[in-house]
């Protein structure tokens, strides 16, 4: 029997798809002139969405700056339940490896010194992830075991542009993995993460390059002003690098405790353990051997049997 679904759910679903459509706009601009592309990447030059916004492009910026720039951004991931209760430190790393940084660093110089005043720098690393099931889609969720994906196919992407003496970063997608557009979300089910950031905040180090807040460009940063940061890039240059905390190690086992004479003890207590299993396997053998006897004393006597009587000689005739 069908049942037809109510009309709230219906325009839920289709407002939800609005927003993520909204999202993914303001996180992907749309490349209007392609610097570079190939098997590791693309940078961009794309479009700014707010009209009134005038960058300071064209631009020529120091390479060391801009390395400084990526190499600054770090992304910290949320703590499980089980390392809130030990107490564990959260697990902060670079958003960019070092080949990522040197890869990425010429590409952004020489699209700085191209974009207008009206554009922005957008780059996106293709990156493979480790093994891993892909998410169950179509409609036979659950009916099997979704496939086994040795090398999934990951993206990290961003915009960049310059304004004033600061350089405006956003990391819009972190070792994001794209979804097939079959895939089943809803009530109980999967929630899309559009940007592969889930679970993750963007901080960017040393803190004493952030600008406030203020010198973000009121709505061009949208729903991303969490990972946009806008960098005093001169002030980033006289900074020694940050030393970021390693993880905790796992805490170690305590040591043994040493007691005096613990190992005579420990053989004097073989000893006696290895004499009782003696006794005992004696003790065994010798009530095997009684009940042997007494097995032979319970049998039933015997009858003899009788001889039979010899034939007596013939007599002679006579």
């Amino acid at each position: 029997m069908f049942r037809l679904r109510s009309t709230k759910y219906n325009w839920a679903v289709v407002a939800l798809g609005i927003g993520l459509l909204a999202g993914a706009c303001v996180s992907t601009p749309k490349p209007e002139l392609t610097i570079h592309e190939s098997d590791k990447g693309s940078v961009y030059l794309a479009r700014v969405p707010d009209k009134s916004f005038q960058a300071a492009h064209p631009i020529k910026l120091d390479s060391a700056v801009i390395s400084r720039v990526l190499r600054g951004v770090y992304v910290e991931a949320e703590k499980t339940a089980v390392q809130s209760l030990i107490g564990a430190r959260k697990r902060t790393t670079r958003a960019f490896s070092d080949d990522e940084t040197e890869f990425l660093t010429p590409l952004i110089a020489t699209a700085l010194g191209q974009a207008a005043s009206d554009q922005q720098v957008g780059f996106r690393l293709n990156q493979v992830g480790g093994p891993t099931y892909s998410r169950t889609a179509g409609a036979a969720l659950g009916s099997s075991e979704p496939p086994l994906s040795m090398t999934p196919k990951e993206f990290t992407s961003g915009v960049l542009y310059a304004h004033g003496l600061s350089l405006h970063v956003t990391l819009t997608e972190y070792h994001h993995r794209p979804e097939r557009p079959d895939t089943i979300h809803g009530q109980n089910r999967y929630y899309p993460d559009p940007s592969g950031l889930a679970g993750y905040q963007v901080l960017f180090l040393p803190k004493e390059a952030i600008r406030p807040d203020s010198y973000k460009q009121p709505n061009f940063s949208g729903d991303l002003d969490a990972t946009t940061f806008a960098i005093d890039y001169q002030t980033l240059a006289s900074l020694p690098e940050p030393q970021v905390p390693a993880p905790e190690a796992p805490a170690a086992a305590p040591p043994a405790v040493v007691v005096p004479h613990a190992a005579s003890e420990l053989e004097s207590v073989k000893e006696s353990i290895t004499k009782k299993d003696a006794e005992v396997e004696a003790l065994k053998k010798e009530m095997e051997a009684i009940k042997q006897q007494l097995n032979e004393q319970q049998k039933p006597a015997q009858p003899k049997r009788k001889s039979k009587p010899s034939a007596k000689p013939a007599e002679s005739a006579q």
